[in-house]
């Protein structure tokens, strides 16, 4: 059978090969043996179409019954083919020829622009190369037609300048060498390539405290700025030039200066040696101005401080007596600086010479150094008075001087000396300042007048103050000079704290931290640090939490000590705020992250977080934080550290109980009696107290005269309470009549103008056990001195006193005096709700239902059952149940018995609550017996 697949590929293979086939034939410029690869491709095509032509010779042999016509159509199909390869080689072979021409026409364009190229390169080198010939020919000629013109000339210049000659060789031979002995050493930095020496930047702008502990916003202080010693002298590293008018001599010291400059430290130390041993003895101004600024600068050099000390005096020796300005200049900077090196009296007596010598001279340079010497001495002086009259001095001298930096001189001079002085005095002062130079150009003049605004706004009070605060920022706040935008910072954060408008107050807040958040200023994002806490300490519930999280992200990186302070308050804050265990875990947190910094002020908060972790545990967990708090810091000297280490020591005696808990007061009594901090001191007092309460007779009463006679001269309102409450204490356990009478009256008398109302509860304490002691006409006297002296007392424990001394006063009184001092009882303490002052109201109101008729008493014991019997207080449960069996009583006569049940009934409930109490079942007894009473004569007696 005929197969058509087969037919089909055998078709294929024809129509393609004749393709190949004119590929390989054409013309073109591939390999070799590209061309034999599609050679032999064709000849492999050639081959298979004679194999497919025997294949068709033997499918016709094989198909007899193939029609004819079939066999026609094959042939011309063949036919066809034949043709189509016919025009495929011709068409191929055209397009060869095509681009072999094009190939051939880009190659000779390429040949001719080289070959141009070459000939225009070579025609400029020889037409150049003529000129130069040319102009050696002539100059030749002119050299040879006019040489004994041209020695001659030579000959007479040298003659005329010989040593000028033969100085400029020498010079630049002598900086050739140094130079080349430069060469192959490192470059490295001068550390010192100013006259500047570290040791000496002695200025200290020593800002008003601002202490914000807590979560509440910081009281604003008075505390002034104060500035201190300024720098050492400094004479700029200077290129040194030549200079016509000096030597030689001197401009080969210029060039060794100026080798020094890029030098190292030793090489520079070697140049300066060399210039000061090999000129030293030249007679030259110029010569001895260069030596002298060589010993300055090797000076400013020294390592040690003795070192730089002895060199300057060796300069100020050398070049004493000189008259030359310019080396007078160095021998005052000498002088200065090796003031600011010096200590105590030698300092000053440098601080003096400086000034004796120089305060004539017309130079500014050297006047400026007089200036800043009389500042600084102004500042080291011990003596107050000298200090204030050498401000007046510099102020007077140079008050009219031109030059800035003196003028700046004198305005620090007007800064410290509103500081020094006091009252209006200080205001004037500032104010002078600040009218004075408002105007200057000079950014570190403004800045003293910054600084005198803000200070003259912490001295002032109310409206006024905010006005001053916002007159500085509205003045300063364009500025760029970072120490200005310091105080306007500053400003911002007091005027903030200052204003009464909670609005305002969080408006000034928010501006702060958006104008500053990103100033790379430390001590200006510690004003937005402090911002950001007590707008935190502002706020409400979440978003203060929220407000304490988002300054510990901003600032938790920051290098700044006094910011990680503000994030270690956040943190603790935050701690507070938390539940239970979140509490625990944010102290812990604190704790880990904080308890190895270097700064105190960060440890404050540790210390805090460690008392209020034990604090908040239970058992052997409380002690064990206790103890890692005291072994932490028991050596560490800051006051607000060692008080919770104190307090941390107190709570554990207090957890010991017995001989442990006594043990524990001695020792924290022991370890902190001779502290200084009255925080720490508090503790003291407080075991003192504890101490004297366990202890029994004679060793109680020494105890509280021991904790008296310490604290005597306290001036701590919490100490000085613990003196009241002991003094108190003592004439209580006092036996001796007389003795107790003389302490209450001690007590009385020193205490009687303190402003404290704890201790103001003592003295009313004292004068209510003082009333009792007397008799008669004087104990009225003294009940009523304490209801006088305290009636428009606020605090609820002195009214107490007050209550408790017009009941007595009215037990003490007969007759219509008596109900007239119940009945005001009544009224002044109606409204309280404290239980003990509520008692003495029921008490009155019993007592004076005693004092009544029938129908005022019924009403009265009714008032007393209606508003005391919800009572938890003990106390007046009583009265409630005297009130009941006292009505029930009254009540047998006028045939009430379901009342009088009610009320026996009602009695008989309370002894739930005070059922235990001797007084309640006296009373019991009486009720059975009304009750049987009642019971047998239902109508009444």
């Amino acid at each position: 059978m005929f197969d058509i697949n087969r037919w089909n590929v055998m078709l294929l293979l024809m129509l393609c090969g004749p393709f190949f086939y004119a590929q390989a034939a054409s013309p073109t410029d591939e390999a070799g043996q590209e061309n034999e690869v599609l050679l032999n491709r064709i000849e492999v095509m050639n081959n298979d179409l004679q194999h497919l032509k025997k294949e068709i010779a033997a499918v016709r042999e094989e198909r007899n019954n193939f029609s004819s016509r079939a066999v026609e159509k094959v042939s011309a199909s063949v036919d066809e083919i034949n043709k189509k390869i016919i025009q495929n080689e011709s068409t191929t072979s055209g397009m060869s020829n095509y681009v072999s021409w094009c190939l051939g026409l880009i190659s000779l364009i390429t040949a001719i622009l080289g070959i141009a190229l070459v000939f225009f390169t070579v025609d400029r080198f020889l037409k150049e190369r003529k000129m130069l010939l040319e102009f050696q020919v002539l100059a030749q000629k002119f050299i040879s037609e006019n040489n004994d013109l041209l020695v001659g000339a030579v000959k007479r210049w040298m003659a005329d300048n010989e040593d000028v000659y033969i100085a400029r060789i020498a010079s630049e031979i002598n900086s050739a060498y140094l130079r080349a002995a430069l060469q192959g050493e490192e470059a490295s930095s001068d550390s010192r390539k100013s006259s500047l020496s570290p040791a000496a930047q002695k200025q200290d702008d020593a800002l008003g405290t601002d202490s914000n502990d807590g979560p509440e916003p910081d009281e604003l202080s008075g505390a002034a700025d104060m500035s201190t010693a300024t720098d050492m002298a400094n004479l700029s590293d200077i290129r040194y030039g030549g200079d016509k008018n000096h030597s030689d001599q001197a401009n080969m010291i210029s060039d060794m200066l100026n080798v020094a400059k890029g030098a190292g430290e030793d090489k520079k130390r070697q140049i300066y040696h060399k210039i000061i041993e090999q000129y030293h003895s030249s007679g030259e101004n110029a010569v001895q101005l260069k030596v002298a600024i060589a010993m300055f600068n090797l000076a400013t050099m020294s390592k040690e401080k003795d070192e730089e000390s002895e060199c300057y005096r060796a300069l100020i020796a050398r070049f004493d007596k000189h008259q030359d300005e310019k080396i007078q200049l160095r021998v005052a900077c000498a002088e200065f600086n090796l003031a600011v090196l010096a200590k105590g009296k030698e300092k000053i007596r440098h601080y003096q010479s400086l000034i004796q010598r120089f305060s004539h001279s017309q130079d500014d340079a050297i006047l400026l150094r007089v200036a800043r010497a009389m500042l600084n001495l102004a500042v080291v002086i011990e003596s107050r008075q000298e200090e204030i009259a050498l401000y007046n001095a510099l102020i007077a001298r140079f008050g009219s001087h031109p030059h800035d930096d003196i003028q700046l001189q004198v305005a620090r001079a007007m800064f410290n000396l509103a500081v020094e002085t006091d009252g209006d005095d200080k205001r004037q002062a500032y104010e002078q300042l600040i009218t004075r130079y408002a105007s200057s150009t000079n950014t570190a003049i403004q800045q003293q007048v910054a600084r005198a605004m803000f200070n003259l706004a912490v001295t002032s009070r109310g409206e006024e103050q905010l006005q001053r605060y916002r007159t500085l920022i509205e003045h300063f706040g364009s500025w760029q000079d970072e120490k200005i935008l310091l105080q306007v910072a500053r400003t911002m954060w007091n005027l903030a704290v200052a204003t009464r408008d909670p609005q305002e107050e969080t408006r000034l807040y928010q501006e702060l931290i958006t104008r500053f958040a990103t100033h790379p200023n430390s001590d200006i994002q510690l004003q937005v640090a402090r911002a950001m806490f007590n707008l935190a300490g502002e706020s409400q519930a979440v978003e203060k939490s929220q407000r304490y999280r988002d300054l510990i992200a901003q600032f938790e990186h920051h290098e700044s000590a006094a910011i990680q302070e503000q994030v270690a308050r956040a943190m603790f804050n935050l701690a507070m705020m938390a539940g239970v265990e979140e509490k625990a875990r944010s102290y812990r947190q604190l704790i880990d992250r904080f308890i190895a910094h270097p700064d105190e002020a960060v440890l404050v908060q540790v210390a805090r977080a460690m008392l209020n972790l034990a604090a908040g545990a239970q058992g052997d967990e409380k002690r064990a934080g206790y103890h890692a708090l005291i072994a932490r810091f028991i050596t560490v000297e800051n006051g607000a550290i060692q008080q919770q280490v104190a307090r941390a020591m107190f709570n554990l005696a207090v957890t010991g109980g017995g001989e442990e808990e006594i043990a524990g007061y001695q020792k924290l009594i022991a370890h902190f009696e001779s502290h200084q901090d009255d925080h720490v001191l508090l503790e003291v007092a407080r075991a003192m107290f504890n101490l004297a309460v366990m202890a029994e007779g004679e060793e109680k009463r020494r105890g509280y005269r021991t904790l008296i006679e310490r604290f005597a001269g306290a001036q701590n309102s919490a100490i000085l309470l613990r003196v009241a409450r002991a003094m108190l204490n003592l004439a209580i356990a006092t036996s001796d009549k007389d003795e107790k009478i003389a302490l209450y009256r001690q007590l009385i008398d020193r205490f009687a103008a303190h402003q404290d109302s704890a201790i103001q509860l003592q003295v009313a304490r004292a004068m209510f056990n003082l009333a009792k002691e007397a008799e008669g006409e004087q104990q009225i006297m003294g009940y009523r001195g304490l209801i006088d002296r305290f009636a428009s007392a606020t605090d609820e424990a002195i009214q107490l006193q007050v209550a408790r001394a017009m009941f007595n006063l009215a037990l003490a009184s007969e007759g219509e005096d008596k109900l007239r001092g119940y009945r005001e009882l009544m009224v002044k303490f109606d409204a309280y709700e404290n239980d003990d002052i509520q008692l003495q109201v029921a008490c009155a109101m019993f007592n004076l239902s005693l004092e009544s008729d029938a129908d005022e008493s019924a009403r009265l014991c009714r008032k007393i059952i209606k508003r005391f019997r919800g009572s938890n207080q003990q106390d007046i449960l009583m009265i409630v149940a005297k009130a009941e069996v006292f009505l029930a009583n009254a009540l047998l006569t006028q045939n009430k018995s379901d009342e009088i049940k009610g009320l026996l009934h009602d009695f008989h409930a309370l002894s739930i609550v005070i059922g235990g109490r001797s007084e309640y079942k006296k009373l019991k007894e009486r009720a059975s017996f009304i009750e049987q009473l009642n019971n047998a004569k239902p109508h009444g007696l």
